[in-house]
């Protein structure tokens, strides 16, 4: 059924898709890209509103927002690399429970997914990197 791992192309597939599995290098790189790209825009945001001069609210609800906009890829790759551990999606649940989305998220890290195709798809090691 899955014979050869099929890279993302483009960043929708990057960062939206949940189907097929991520290793652990891929999810450590897009992470820390997604959370550097939040960080821009969060100081961007913030410095925009100080020129402005804004109240506390309107950051606020910008600054939400844009945790709301994060949130979705941060989950859909948490989703591909519980795949890549032969893990289901539900598992992600435990991102939204104190000191389980610690253990989670440490599992996501440092366990190495299996070897070989699973029932989400081809090994993400054999494809490229």
């Amino acid at each position: 059924m899955y014979d050869t791992y099929i890279p993302d192309k483009g960043f929708v597939e990057t960062f939206f898709r949940i189907s097929n599995r991520i290793n652990r290098k891929r999810y450590i790189k897009r992470m820390l890209a997604l959370m550097g790209i939040t960080f821009i825009l969060a100081f961007l945001i913030n410095f925009s509103l100080l020129i402005v001069g804004a109240d506390i609210l309107a950051e606020d609800t910008l600054e939400g927002s844009l945790g709301l906009l994060t949130l979705i890829p941060s989950l859909a790759l948490m989703i591909r690399r519980l795949h890549d551990l032969n893990r289901p999606a539900w598992w992600v649940i435990a991102t939204f429970v104190p000191l389980l989305n610690l253990v989670l998220w440490l599992y996501l890290l440092f366990a190495r997914g299996t070897y070989g195709p699973n029932q989400y798809g081809a090994d993400p090691i054999e494809g490229c990197d």
